[in-house]
This record gives C-alpha cells, sequence and structure tokens, in this order.
C-alpha cells in the first residue's frame, strides 16, 4: 500500500511540480496520503472487523479538533521548537485518552503477551 502510494505521489509531483511548485507538491502529497489512509482504514475494518458509528466518529473529530487547537496555542508561546513539540505531544497523548479512542487496558493489552488457552 505504501510503496504504490510512494509510486504515485512521485508521477503526480512530476507533472505537477513544474506548474505549482511546492504547493503542487504539497497538494500532491496531502491527497495521496489521505487516499492512502482512506484505504487502509477500509482494509483494515474488513480484517479486524471493528465497528464504528456516530458516537466513533465525534470521538475523533473531537481529538482532531483538540490537536488543532494545541498546536495553535503552543504556536502562540514563542518557546523552542522542541519544548513546543514537547507540550504538544503530552497534552495530545493525554486527549487521545480523554477522548476515549484509546485506553490503558488497551495498551496492556497489545503490550503484554496474550495467555495461551488450553
Amino acid at each position: 500500500m505504501h510503496a504504490a502510494g510512494v509510486v504515485i505521489n512521485i508521477l503526480l509531483n512530476l507533472i505537477v511540480i513544474p506548474r505549482f511548485h511546492a504547493v503542487g507538491a504539497a497538494c500532491t502529497s496531502l491527497s495521496v496520503q489521505a487516499v492512502t489512509a482512506l484505504l487502509q482504514y477500509i482494509i483494515a475494518k474488513r480484517i479486524l472487523r471493528f465497528e464504528t458509528g456516530g458516537r466513533y466518529w465525534f470521538h475523533i473529530i473531537l481529538f482532531m479538533a483538540t490537536i488543532a487547537i494545541v498546536t495553535f496555542l503552543v504556536k502562540q508561546l514563542n518557546v523552542n521548537w522542541m519544548i513546543g513539540f514537547g507540550i504538544a505531544f503530552l497534552v495530545n497523548c493525554g486527549a487521545i485518552f480523554f477522548t476515549r479512542l484509546l485506553s490503558l487496558k488497551q495498551i496492556v493489552g497489545l503490550v503484554l503477551p496474550k495467555e495461551k488457552k488450553a
């Protein structure tokens, strides 16, 4: 999936960059990444068979809004970029738990090996 995205991105950049320069490259990259992410979501949903309803999408939108607001506010602090990144990272890690997109139980389940049933 990623290799196909890279190839498509390069081919589109060869077409778009001569005319639109950096803006063309940015739009091409954003478009290819969006389509790739959508396809990966569809594949993961089919393989893992997880359900997504209105509540799930509400939490996704809430998390994305939180990231945007935190990023904007951290940029207003005029601090070293590493400090700003650290602040944004920590706040957004908290936001992923606050929006209930991830729980500590899920993290522990991913990290610790599952017991085999006899």
